[in-house]
């Protein structure tokens, strides 16, 4: 009976590591294409360091997602 009662909890710790891993992927290339943005404007290389921002932040994105979904059992 004990098992019944520890999927549903097994199930929703591992939907909200999944949920986490998803806002950090999100989240890391916002910040990067944000911070590039803001770059741009106070040096004044309008297109430049904004898809720097892009290109790392897509990479480092995929980095940490897949570091966090070789995390889960």
């Amino acid at each position: 009976m004990s098992q019944k009662s520890d999927t549903p909890s097994r199930n929703r710790q591992q939907s909200l590591r999944l949920a986490a891993i998803g806002i950090e992927f999100f989240s890391t290339i916002l910040g990067l294409v944000v911070l590039g943005y803001f770059l741009d404007e106070y040096f004044h290389m309008k297109p430049v360091l904004g898809a720097c921002g892009l290109l790392s932040g897509m990479v480092l994105g995929v980095y940490r997602l897949t570091v966090g979904l070789r995390r889960l059992d």
